[in-house]
């Protein structure tokens, strides 16, 4: 009977072994270097991002309360840099937010392992990081980041940006939440202006 047992297993692991072998090799070193140098390659998405940096005024228009008609506007500055070799871009804004001096610092780059978009943004107003991931609409020129914001006494708020790039010294930044018991809703706007 033991024996009967240890044929079958034996038949089971050589049978399994027939039907994915390629899924137990390891990597070889020169296919693990090749994946490293492509994920670390910096591309033509990067590229692209880093061809936004530089010096932007900044107006930002937003409700005053969640489904409000009351639009606030602030203006600031915001100075991009590339980073990491051209492999990021990052965002340093000082400016004004209901009222108060507010300065926030965002990150944006491209991961070529997933082919996603992905930004970073922290802020005077809040302790938390967003992280959202997205992608890119050649047709409209737009960059589509979603993810969640958190938000005193709501919790996890989904969030859509739709960044439009407008020209080579204009871009748009439109913010959309969906706030518990509400339909997803524009609740901000940045305009950026090259100077």
């Amino acid at each position: 009977m033991a024996r009967v047992a240890m044929m079958t297993a034996a038949a089971v692991i050589a049978g399994l072994s027939a039907v994915v072998p390629a899924a137990a090799q390891q990597p070889t070193e020169e296919e693990m270097m090749a994946a490293w140098q492509a994920a670390m390659a910096v591309g033509p998405q990067h590229e692209a991002l880093a061809a936004r940096v530089g010096t932007w005024a900044v107006t930002t228009t937003y409700a005053a309360m969640p489904g409000s008609d009351q639009m606030i506007t602030e203006h600031g500055t915001a100075e991009r840099t590339v980073a990491l070799d051209g492999r990021v871009v990052e965002e340093r804004f000082a400016g004004s937010m209901m009222g108060m001096p507010f300065t926030g610092e965002g990150r944006t780059g491209y991961d070529n392992v997933t082919g996603r978009y992905w930004t970073t943004w922290t802020d005077t107003m809040s302790t938390a990081l967003i992280v959202l991931y997205g992608s890119y609409d050649e047709a409209t020129a737009t960059y589509t980041f979603e993810g969640t914001t958190v938000a005193p006494l709501m919790g996890d708020i989904p969030t859509r940006i739709e960044r439009v790039i407008d020209g080579p010294d204009r871009e748009t930044s439109v913010f959309y939440f969906q706030y518990p018991g509400m339909d997803e809703a524009e609740v901000m706007e940045i305009a950026y202006e090259r100077q």
